[in-house]
């Protein structure tokens, strides 16, 4: 039988208030009877009782979701994912509040975490911008208030967790590829989404080393970004293939790709190379086209619903994750084994 809060007192030598204070995050506890409850706690695999915290739990627990999914079909199945953890949380009164925007705007992002100063706890995709890591760290206050990050990490942050794909994996995965169909003679225009996007960013290094280490030959000529935007991607796709015709290959390691593959289709002389990431609607459409030889999925459902779920796991039954990065796994995907 898991061991009770009444028993859990005991051990401590401590009345039940003290240890509902503590497991509760409620304050009021000298620091070395608050350690040798958690330590206890710890020790005996102390659970609460969900129906027993929910008939406590009487006030509606806000909770953001921060997310720049606006016009990126990835989010899709991200989305699906935190609406399944939240709705397994129906027996407590959560109240979640969505908010989506679009593309990557700095001034946006911290006025939105600033909307969210009366929430209990927030999950947020953010920009890996020192201001967004000061204002949620803020948010973060002394640790009463916990913040998943979702799908992509910030630096110099005191959250929780962060959810979300191996990035450098990813782009190594993708250059290694890239590298094998080619057979490493290539010319590679790279279509990222943002450079304040630290997974980007980290997409993009992991391609680039694997090139130089194991296909020495071929050569990014230039890397663009398209806000992951589907016009903004052809616009700059069929500039960057415009001014460089010898371009044969692009990596996309965001959003935007149909766009961008439209126009490269358009401008090629002959069909590219295209490497992508994720698997969307459009890409399933792309490689079942053969436009797309190869894409690096990430798993959106997972990651959305381990995000939802780690939150609440740690604000209504105090479980913390047990690490801080929690990683969706990386599948290569090609028009023979899309699931």
């Amino acid at each position: 039988m898991p061991i009770t809060s009444k028993q859990l007192a005991q051990l401590a030598g401590v009345s039940r208030g003290t240890v509902d204070r503590v497991l509760n995050r409620r304050g009021g506890v000298n620091p070395a009877v608050q350690q040798r409850i958690e330590d206890l706690a710890r020790q005996y695999g102390y659970r609460p009782n969900r129906a027993g915290r929910a008939l406590v739990t009487r006030s509606p627990l806000r909770i953001g979701v921060l997310m720049n999914s606006v016009g990126n079909p990835f989010f899709d199945e991200v989305k699906r994912g935190l609406e399944t953890a939240c709705g397994e949380f129906s027996d407590f009164p959560v109240v979640p509040y969505w908010r989506e925007t679009k593309g990557y705007d700095l001034q946006c992002q911290l006025e939105e975490i600033a909307g969210c100063q009366d929430m209990a706890g927030l999950i947020i995709t953010p920009l890996n911008r020192p201001e967004v890591a000061g204002r949620l760290n803020d948010f973060i206050g002394n640790g009463n208030r916990p913040v998943v990050t979702l799908n992509t990490d910030v630096d110099d942050c005191a959250r929780l967790a962060y959810v979300g794909c191996r990035y450098l994996a990813s782009g190594q995965t993708a250059a290694q590829m890239m590298g094998l169909i080619t057979g490493g003679n290539a010319r590679i225009l790279v279509v990222t989404g943002s450079l304040k996007v630290q997974g980007h960013n980290q997409r993009v290094y992991g391609f680039s080393r694997v090139l130089q280490k194991e296909f020495p030959q071929a050569v990014i000529a230039d890397v663009v970004e398209n806000n992951d935007d589907d016009q903004v991607s052809a616009n700059c796709v069929a500039q960057a293939l415009q001014a460089d015709p010898s371009i044969n290959a692009l990596y996309f390691s965001a959003a935007g790709v149909r766009g961008g593959v439209e126009a490269a289709l358009t401008v090629c002389s002959s069909p590219p190379t295209i490497v992508t990431c994720d698997l969307t609607p459009d890409i399933r459409r792309l490689l079942e086209s053969g436009a797309v030889q190869a894409t690096v999925d990430q798993d959106p459902y997972w990651q959305g619903y381990t995000a939802m779920k780690t939150l609440l796991d740690k604000l209504l039954l105090q479980q913390d994750p047990g690490t801080e990065r929690l990683y969706a796994q990386n599948g290569i995907r090609t028009k023979y084994n899309m699931l």
